[in-house]
């Protein structure tokens, strides 16, 4: 018996310090040197670089791949390059939407495109983005709707208009709420005193003070 026992012993030390040596060597293999990491670290940090000036007062997103820039008063886009691509002259724009970028000057809204020419005339009193291939304007305290080209596609005899979302966008008539199409046919009676915009296939509407 103290044979056996003696031998059970020999074989647990063997393969403890085998195991013991086995993770040794993993931990050798898989352990980056604290120089080698800090080497890392140092070339990673001066591939960092900044590719446009600090310069202006407001930055915002690219999207489509300009970005709007705020410098004294006066808006404009640039390229990923840093380039100014189309002047800071506007006295308000917001970032593209469907090629084409909302932009004010002297009270009144139009649109550009990306390549800066004004491709919708700066004669609305208020306008909403893109969506869905339309946007809504405000013309004489009318709402309606214009393609890319500027085409009044539904007419501007709405009190208000929110853009197209789903297929379908919620306007106001006498004052009470609706939803119109793209063609802008009416699809659900004006009969709500406010509606939002569709998502998920869902609208929240109000009547009668409740939602």
């Amino acid at each position: 018996m103290k044979i056996n026992y003696l031998i059970i012993l020999v074989l647990f030390a063997v393969v403890a310090g085998s195991c013991k040596q086995e993770a040794k060597k993993q931990t050798q293999q898989t352990d980056i040197p604290t120089v080698q990491k800090q080497e890392i670290e140092n070339t990673t940090l001066s591939a960092i670089k900044e590719v446009i000036s600090l310069k202006y007062d407001e930055v915002w997103d690219f999207s489509e791949g300009l970005a709007l820039v705020k410098l004294s008063d006066r808006f404009g886009f640039i390229n990923r390059n840093g380039n100014e691509v189309i002047p800071l002259k506007y006295d308000l724009a917001y970032s593209f939407s469907e090629g084409r970028a909302k932009v004010e000057l002297d009270g009144k809204w139009g649109f550009i495109d990306t390549a800066g020419d004004e491709v919708i005339p700066l004669k609305y009193d208020a306008t909403l983005d893109f969506s869905e291939g339309l946007a809504a304007v405000k013309l004489n305290d009318k709402m309606g709707f214009i393609d890319p080209t500027g085409k009044e596609v539904i007419p501007l005899k709405y009190d208000f208009a929110y853009s197209l979302n789903e297929g379908l966008a919620s306007v106001q008539l006498n004052g009470k709420y609706g939803f119109i199409n793209k063609n802008g046919k009416e699809v659900i009676p004006f009969k709500y005193d406010n509606a939002n915009y569709f998502t998920e296939g869902l609208a929240k509407v109000e009547l009668n003070g409740k939602w």
